[in-house]
């Protein structure tokens, strides 16, 4: 979680909307950036992908390298080829439903074609924000929990039990 925030606060919303847009292109399993001839892709594939100028392309790979968010590694051939860094972002199968990754990814694509980069990295930061915030309140609700059932234990049982179902109540709604 921490490693998306560093991402969010580090780059540009548009740069944000570029990096969600190329997730559609990550690899299974390996991260690497591919074309949609399966063949490795190189900065001047994803400037193609992305629809962006090479004055674009050049301050958002300086930005992807500088953080370590791309990383350019040699394939087998000895080319230099890009990487999503797994820290930030991987993708790998879900046993339990192997269409869900390709429906995101199509769904992705339709989106960044739609949108303007600068929109899309709002629907990343958006997506980290809903995620911290879930956090918080889930956090912010356990000390609250703790903090009732000291107080419930001093006015004795009945009073106890109602305080903790109604703090059980209100972390069902928020989480």
């Amino acid at each position: 979680m921490g490693d998306i925030r560093e991402v969010i606060l580090t780059l540009s919303t548009v740069h944000c909307g570029h990096l969600l847009h190329l997730q559609c292109y990550m690899e299974l399993f390996t991260g690497f950036l591919i074309r949609e001839d399966r063949e490795y892709s190189t900065w001047d594939d994803a400037r193609k992908v992305l629809d962006i100028r090479k004055r674009s392309i050049t301050d958002f790979k300086k930005a992807m390298l500088d953080n370590d968010i791309i990383e350019r590694t040699a394939n087998e051939d000895g080319e230099v080829v890009l990487r999503v860094n797994p820290r930030y972002h991987f993708r790998n199968e879900l046993p339990e439903n192997k269409r869900v990754i390709k429906t995101f990814t199509n769904r992705l694509k339709e989106m960044a074609e739609e949108l303007k980069p600068h929109e899309v990295g709002m629907v990343y930061k958006l997506n980290y924000c809903r995620i911290s915030i879930r956090i918080r309140i889930r956090s912010a609700l356990i000390r609250l929990n703790v903090i009732l059932r000291r107080l419930g234990s001093q006015r004795g049982s009945k009073s106890r039990s109602y305080v903790i179902s109604q703090t059980q109540r209100c972390h069902g709604i928020f989480v």
